[in-house]
Parts: structure tokens; sequence; C-alpha cells
């Protein structure tokens, strides 16, 4: 059995190759160059702060260029993951970049 098999067989969308070798070379090098600062955990799409208890990670503010070209990329791809799913989605929420270091974390979540 294939690893995209068993991604599939758990729910999993594997997406090959969804940026390029360049611009996930640029993300890289927006999130060494940006402010980072520990990540809030939300609740019912509203802020609560920082819980380290149940998120230790940090949160990399890039560009609004490589946000809007980020999620545009996500975007080409809805029809293909509301097929997968087999149900309609709405739009994504923008999209976050995080910095994991040894020992971070994110508590499952829904």
């Amino acid at each position: 059995m294939s690893h995209t098999d068993i991604l599939k067989r758990f729910g999993v969308v594997e997406i090959r190759n969804f940026l390029d070798v360049t611009t996930c070379e640029r993300i890289i090098a927006e999130i060494c160059e940006s402010k980072l600062t520990p990540a809030t955990t939300y609740r019912d799409g509203r802020a609560k702060g920082v819980d380290e208890q149940k998120r230790r990670v940090l949160r990399a503010f890039v560009s609004a260029g490589m946000q809007s070209l980020v999620g545009e990329r996500l975007r080409e791809y809805k029809r293909m993951l509301e097929e997968s799913f087999g149900l309609p989605l709405e739009d994504c929420e923008a999209p976050n970049f995080l910095q994991y270091r040894t020992g971070d974390f994110f508590i499952p979540h829904t």
C-alpha cells in the first residue's frame, strides 16, 4: 500500500508540490526576518491569549503579498478538496506562518 493510499484511508488529502522551491525559500526567508510572537489560542473564533499548555509555537508575521500568494494557492485547490471530502467548502481563513522549535506543539483540535 502506498503512502498516498494510507493517507486517503485516514481522510488526509496530499497535495504534492503545493509550493515550488523558490516560493518555499522566500517564505522561510520572510519568517526568519519577521517579528515572532507566541501564538495565541482561539475559542469560538476569538483569541483567548497565549496558553502554552495547549499550544507552544511562534507566529511569524509575513508580508501581505506572501499571505495573499499562499491563500490564493489554497483557493486553487478548493474544487478538488470539495470533491475529495464530498462537501462544499467555504473560503479559507488567512494562512498562519508558524515556527516550531524543538519541543513546540499544538494539542489536537478541531
